[in-house]
């Protein structure tokens, strides 16, 4: 999968007739059932203003699923600061693809992307909706992979990648990427760990 659209310093600068801010972007991605919900809890808890929320919690399932943000959020209107820029959000990577496609090059992006073992998500999503069709999963993650890859190429992309397990189980090394990636983002670093609750890990191997 390539993007859409071609990243914009890959076209060359171009001027525009009114000159724009630098602009910093936090975003969440990764695969549904790959533990959105718990790190947005946990950046919402170190004090890190979050844009969205969370719909209806699964009957299944004790911990809720976080709404995407809109690319709406992310531009300007009537030379107002967009509404995602110094918030923690969440993408699909359908989105972010399009996100960078489309935004000029005064914008910055810090990128958490969440990953966990398929046998895990699809075990997640089978108990969240029986009739969830699941046999794509390894499609969604050859996708988003080489989403992220084409996207870190992008000097305007800072990324890290999260083990959701790990998260859970062994948060040190976790908790030590997402302090260097989001420095002076976070009000209150050492609460990032509160959110964790390593007995709601269902669907372990």
């Amino acid at each position: 999968m390539t993007l859409s659209h071609p990243l914009p310093e890959q076209c060359g600068d171009r001027e525009s007739p009114h000159p724009r801010l630098s602009l910093e972007f936090t975003i969440v991605t990764g695969l549904p059932h790959s533990g959105i919900t718990l790190l947005m809890e946990m950046l919402r808890a170190a004090g890190m203003p979050i844009l969205g929320g969370a719909k209806s919690p699964y009957s299944s399932h004790p911990r809720e699923s976080w709404v995407q943000a809109k690319l709406s959020h992310f531009t300007a209107q009537k030379d107002q600061t967009p509404e995602a820029a110094g918030h923690a959000t969440f993408l699909s990577y359908q989105s972010l693809s399009t996100l960078l496609s489309q935004n000029g090059n005064d914008s910055s992006y810090r990128i958490l992307n969440l990953r966990r073992p398929l046998s895990q998500i699809r075990a997640s999503r089978a108990a969240a909706s029986p009739h969830d069709l699941t046999q794509t999963l390894e499609e969604e993650r050859s996708q988003l992979e080489q989403t992220l890859k084409q996207l870190q190429k992008s000097p305007r992309v800072e990324m890290v990648n999260i083990d959701y397990p790990d998260l859970v189980l062994r948060p040190n090394t976790s908790l030590r990427q997402m302090t260097h990636l989001l420095q002076g983002l976070l009000p209150i670093p050492q609460a990032l760990v509160l959110p964790i609750k390593p007995e709601l890990f269902h669907h372990r191997e």
